[in-house]
Formats: C-alpha cells, sequence, structure tokens
C-alpha cells in the first residue's frame, strides 16, 4: 500500500483497502500513478515523491511474505511477471492480492536485479573506504522469503571482496564487521580477541568462507564456517546448530554487562 498515491492512503488499513476494492477509484489510482509527476513538496493530487511504480516500473517489486497457504506460491514473484500470467494489469494484481491478504503483504523493491553487477560496482569505492562498516538490516521474520543477506553478508563480503575483487585485506575486512562498529558505537568488550572482553568469535576457513544465496534463491547457508560462539557458548559448530542455544544479548550504549555477569 505505501506505493498507493497518497491521497489513497488515508483513514487508516481498512478504508485503503476498500478504495482498492471500489473499480472506480482502482482506475483513478492507478492514472495517477502512470501520470503522475514526482514533485517537492508535494502539493497536488499526483505528485507525491515516492511513486515508485513510474519510477521503477511494475517488475521492480517482488513479493516476499504473505500470511495465506493460497498465495504461499506468489512469493519471489514480481507483479509484472503474476498480471502477464493472469491476464491482468500488475495493478489489479496488487490490489486484488492486498484484499485477499488483509493487507498485509510485504514486498522488495529494487531498480534492478539485486544481484546485477552494474549496479554491484557503484559500492567499490564505498567498500575501499576504510571508514566504512559493513553489516545487514535484515530481520528473519519466520515467515515468507528471506532475505538472501541473512544467510550471505557476511560470507560474501569476505570471499568477494577480499578474495575475488581484492579490494580490501582480509584483516581490515574483519575489523569492518567487529572492532570497527564496536568502536564506532561506543560497544565496550567486544570486537576483539583479548583477555577480559565477551567471547564472540567465529572460526572460519577464511579463502573458503562463500555463499551461494542470492535473491532468486536465498536459502543457502554458508561454506567455510566451522565455529560459532556468542557471550563464550558455542552455538554451532562442524556445521550444525545447537538446539536451544541462545546466548545472544541486547547491547545499548550506557547500559552493557560487565563480563563474567
Amino acid at each position: 500500500m505505501a506505493f498507493f498515491p497518497s491521497w489513497a492512503l488515508t483513514g487508516g488499513r481498512e478504508k485503503v483497502l476498500g478504495r482498492a476494492k471500489d473499480r472506480t477509484v482502482r482506475k483513478e489510482m492507478l492514472k495517477d500513478i502512470e501520470t503522475g509527476r514526482p514533485k517537492w513538496p508535494h502539493r497536488g493530487k499526483n505528485d507525491w515523491s515516492l511513486n515508485i511504480m513510474r519510477q521503477l516500473g511494475w517488475d521492480a517489486v517482488t513479493v516476499m511474505a504473505v500470511h495465506s497457504e493460497k498465495n504461499k506460491c506468489l512469493e519471489g514473484r514480481n507483479f509484472a511477471d503474476l498480471g502477464s500470467e493472469r491476464g491482468k494489469h500488475p495493478f489489479d494484481v496488487m490490489c486484488d492480492l492486498l484484499i485477499e491478504e488483509d493487507g498485509r503483504v510485504l514486498v522488495f523493491e529494487s531498480m534492478s536485479e539485486p544481484d546485477d553487477y552494474f549496479t554491484e560496482k557503484y559500492t567499490f569505492p564505498a567498500l575501499e573506504d576504510p571508514r566504512t562498516m559493513v553489516t545487514t538490516d535484515t530481520i528473519l521474520m519466520g515467515i515468507g522469503r528471506p532475505s538472501y543477506l541473512f544467510y550471505g553478508c557476511y560470507p560474501k563480503f569476505i570471499n568477494r571482496y577480499v578474495f575475488d575483487k581484492k579490494l580490501i585485506d582480509l584483516p581490515s575486512a574483519v575489523a569492518r564487521c567487529t572492532s570497527l562498529p564496536a568502536a564506532s558505537f561506543g560497544i565496550k568488550n567486544r570486537g576483539l580477541v583479548r583477555e577480559g572482553y565477551f567471547a564472540d568469535l567465529l572460526v572460519m576457513d577464511p579463502e573458503n568462507f562463500k555463499t551461494e544465496a542470492v535473491f532468486r534463491d536465498p536459502e543457502r547457508h554458508p561454506e567455510g564456517l566451522d565455529m560459532v560462539i556468542i557471550n563464550g557458548r558455542v552455538v554451532l559448530s562442524d556445521g550444525e546448530l545447537h538446539p536451544g542455544m541462545t546466548p545472544g544479548r541486547v547491547l545499548r550504549r550506557n547500559d552493557q554487562p560487565v563480563p563474567g555477569e
């Protein structure tokens, strides 16, 4: 629903879905999407700046998660392809899906295929900058299709940019994921292998630490990972997770535990 014209989003979810059900209003929404020209600040009816469909196209949005079993088969599909298969406009497919799922549809939008090399090249200067830290905001929700970054962020960073592209050396790459963010965000007693620090350790075979996870096939566990230790407790060894091990904790700048507590 975030891709609807701004005027169609007033009044809460039920009213928004009601507009999607109304064929006349739906046509009006589609017209504003297809003819609107973004302006800032936007004052008019169809000049909102987040008109993603006009800017990127209907094939830029992929269904990532739905709640009903009926529509699970749509996860990982984009609306342009679904529209072509069903003989409908992609916007009609989008509205129909939102109605069936009571508005609970998670999508991913991108101006190109997420694994596109041309787009990836734009990240190279940032990756070479010694101030750049590496992380992912991906959350495993337990529903839908997970992001491939959940499985492959760090293995890809190490394998591709250290050993394949040779943009940075291994010690620097490790620091970008550990000591640099710990120092930058004031996280005490973490990020280094040092006496008195919390034992957050990853044992890997660096040259073989890699992933085959990609956007269209995300659920691939990394290779070359031997052991993971969180707060001194082994949670993975020999490629197997230890059931029931949840030693992680929330880290706050001004409320951090002391080693041994």
